[in-house]
């Protein structure tokens, strides 16, 4: 995109760090990706992982440049770990997971114990990149699947907005006043889009029609200015639900101006 010869030596350096530092082997599952390289891994057999920073795009396009490094693997087991009936009895996208080495060569998906079985603020951006997933890629459709439980949590809600703070093992959303973070709306407008539920990403869209008008309004007070990663997750959600980008099954990251572009041509 850029067509700088040096980011593309920069981002194989990083790539190449990534692979030695953060890609683990985990008993009984395979090749994962750690959230950092300090702090996720305890020596009684219990791993850490957040699916939020496991986007599936990026897999793959890592997997298109690196093909011999496992990616593919990864982003498998982390399609195993959305749709593990245990940990996630609901179909909901948890802030982290835990898993527990149980031999040498097993184990299992666990709550993990420092979280709790708590999908708020980082989960939501799973539901995002499962929703930006391209259709042709063979986990795009059981990821929707196995997240089908914040559909079920927003069509119950009496506002039909996303919740704040949902509970895996329960299924059950905190009240919180019925309070649902704007950024929370722009994620999932892209996921319901890609489920087919219209009726839903039509209320999310509302709320960020309503919302962001009035941010963006002569005079607007600094009250009705959404937080950063309001504004963030609305950047991602709103600009993909915008056709502003895509992503190919290879992951590669398409843009709007390249189309119009390749039709001027």
């Amino acid at each position: 995109m850029w067509n700088v010869p040096q980011y593309r030596s920069d981002a194989q350096l990083m790539l190449g760090n990534v692979e030695k530092t953060l890609i683990v082997r985990v008993p009984g599952l395979g090749k994962m990706l750690l959230p950092g390289p300090v702090g996720f891994v305890s020596a009684d057999g219990l791993w850490r992982f957040n699916p939020s920073y496991q986007v599936l795009a990026q897999l793959r396009r890592f997997n298109k440049e690196r093909p011999d490094s496992g990616w593919n693997e990864v982003a498998d087991n982390n399609a195993k770990m959305l749709a593990d009936p245990q940990s996630n009895p609901h179909g909901l996208a948890a802030d982290w997971v835990g898993y527990r080495a149980t031999g040498a060569m097993s184990g299992l998906f666990v709550v993990d114990p420092h979280s709790s079985d708590l999908g708020s603020y980082d989960a939501v951006r799973t539901y995002l990149w499962a929703g930006m997933t391209a259709k042709s890629d063979p986990l795009a459709a059981p990821m929707l699947k196995a997240l089908s439980g914040m559909a079920r949590a927003t069509a119950a809600s009496p506002s039909g907005l996303p919740p704040e703070k949902i509970h895996l093992l329960s299924g059950q959303a905190e009240k919180n006043n019925g309070y649902s973070p704007l950024g929370f709306s722009a994620a999932t407008q892209v996921f319901f889009q890609a489920r087919g539920e219209t009726a839903l990403a039509q209320l999310q869209q509302q709320k960020l029609d309503d919302a962001l008008g009035k941010a963006l309004a002569a005079g607007a007070p600094d009250s009705a200015q959404p937080i950063y990663y309001d504004y963030m997750l609305s950047l991602f959600g709103q600009g993909f639900a915008d056709k502003k980008y895509r992503f190919e099954q290879d992951g590669t990251v398409k843009l709007f101006w390249e189309t119009a572009c390749a039709v001027t041509r």
